[in-house]
C-alpha cells in the first residue's frame, strides 16, 4: 500500500530539513511517533534508528529503520530515504520504505513525503 502527500510550507529547505532529519524535531513534527532515537554510527554507514508509538491504555508499538540515502541535484530539489520494519507482534507494519522530496516553489517548499507499507499477517493485541 502508498501514501503520498504534498504540503506547500513556508521556509527554506535548509529550516525544514533540519527539522525533519534532527529526530527530536521530527518527533515534535511527526505525530504517528512518540520516540525517535538514532543510533550511534560512523561516517559512510546508514544512520539506524529505532522508533516507537504509543497507541493507548499503556501500550506501545516499536520497530527499527535506517537512513538509505540523501539527494541534492542542480535544480535545488533534495530528497532523503528510508526503510523500517518491525518484529513488534501488536504492529499492523511489517516493513516500509519511504521518501522526503524537498522542492522549492518561490517563495514556498514542496514537502512530498510518501511511504510504501506492507502489512503483517502476525499481528495481535495482547
Amino acid at each position: 500500500m502508498g501514501i503520498y502527500v504534498e504540503i506547500f510550507i513556508h521556509g527554506s529547505i535548509d529550516e525544514l530539513w533540519e527539522k525533519t532529519q534532527n529526530p527530536g524535531m521530527h518527533q515534535r513534527l511527526d505525530l504517528r511517533f512518540s520516540e525517535i532515537e538514532y543510533l550511534p554510527h560512523t561516517a559512510g554507514e546508514p544512520q539506524k534508528f529505532l522508533y516507537a508509538a504509543r497507541i493507548g491504555a499503556g501500550m506501545r508499538i516499536a520497530g527499527e529503520g535506517e537512513s538509505i540515502g540523501e539527494r541534492d541535484d542542480a535544480s535545488g530539489h533534495r530528497t532523503s530515504a528510508l526503510k523500517f520494519w518491525s518484529e513488534d507482534r501488536k504492529s499492523l507494519i511489517e516493513t516500509g520504505s519511504g521518501y522526503c522530496k524537498y522542492i522549492p516553489a518561490g517563495m514556498e517548499l514542496s514537502f512530498l513525503p510518501g511511504m510504501t507499507i506492507a502489512f503483517g499477517v502476525r499481528s495481535s493485541i495482547g
